[in-house]
């Protein structure tokens, strides 16, 4: 656990997504919660510790189960989301079939639940949502872009961005859900934040600086795309013709490079049926 500014915590080192805690005086506030059960219970005991204070709300970036699934280990928290979380939760906690698939991709964070316990956002907003809590007062920014109820969380006193997965630091981004022409809007608006620390979805703590790549590599793939529907080409035959070597590059690529390989092209797909 680091912690970032007065009464802010960040840890960076659950699998699935960083997680955040802020102190409020009047409860804690958590962005985010771990996906492993073992994980989520370590970080209530090591907030709980630490604060000595109870979890009130916890708010969620995005409907993903990596960011939320822990959120049923915090019972005494109400939790905070965009609108369209709450509208994807609904339908999948009916959902035997995503039961299965989660199992298959996140055994650990499953275990044996026979039934799909994700915990809805009891408070939505669509826009902008404002908490003032104690002395602190956190900002929700709907962003959009990499899903449709991607939000950040931000403390303009501390000069603290939650990003959620909008920002990924050094690696390449998940793109199932994008339109990558919100996502780039979404990247230039925290730009133009007051932010000395930015808690990225994935990876290293950064600043607001390092989402300049991650916007350099979201144009290059729409004018690759481009150039294809310029040319005529329907998706197969324009898919087939990108070279993807270049957006490999952009970003550290280690023994993954198959899945990464396939997350470019699921990317470009995407793109590919935006433009």
């Amino acid at each position: 656990m680091q912690q970032l500014g007065p009464d802010v915590y960040v840890e960076t080192r659950y699998e699935g997504a960083n997680v955040g805690c802020v102190r409020t005086g009047e409860g804690l506030i958590l962005i985010d919660t771990p996906m492993h059960p073992r994980d989520a219970q370590t970080w209530r005991e090591r907030v709980n510790w630490i604060t000595g204070q109870e979890v009130h709300y916890v708010i969620n970036t995005t409907y993903h189960p990596h960011h939320m699934l822990g959120n049923r280990f915090f019972t005494t928290a109400r939790v905070i989301a965009h609108q369209a979380a709450w509208d994807q939760i609904e339908d999948w906690n009916s959902s035997k079939r995503l039961l299965k698939s989660l199992r298959k991709q996140y055994p650990k964070a499953i275990g044996d639940q026979t039934e799909l316990q994700i915990v809805p956002p009891q408070l939505t907003f669509t826009g902008r949502m404002i908490i003032h809590r104690g002395e602190k007062v956190l900002h929700l920014i709907h962003l959009g872009g990499q899903s449709p109820a991607a939000i950040g969380v931000y403390l303009p006193e501390e000069e603290i961005f939650f990003s959620g997965d909008v920002v990924v630091n050094g690696q390449h981004p998940p793109m199932r859900e994008a339109n990558t022409g919100q996502w780039l809007r979404a990247l230039t608006e925290i730009r133009r934040l007051r932010i000395k620390n930015l808690v990225p979805g994935l990876g290293p703590l950064c600043t607001k600086k390092d989402t300049q790549p991650l916007s350099d590599y979201i144009r290059l793939m729409r004018r690759r795309v481009r150039s294809c529907l310029k040319a005529g080409q329907e998706r197969k035959e324009a898919l087939d013709s990108i070279d993807i070597r270049e957006l490999v590059g952009f970003f550290p690529v280690e023994e993954a490079l198959p899945a990464v390989k396939e997350e470019i092209r699921v990317g470009l797909r995407r793109v590919y049926d935006e433009l």
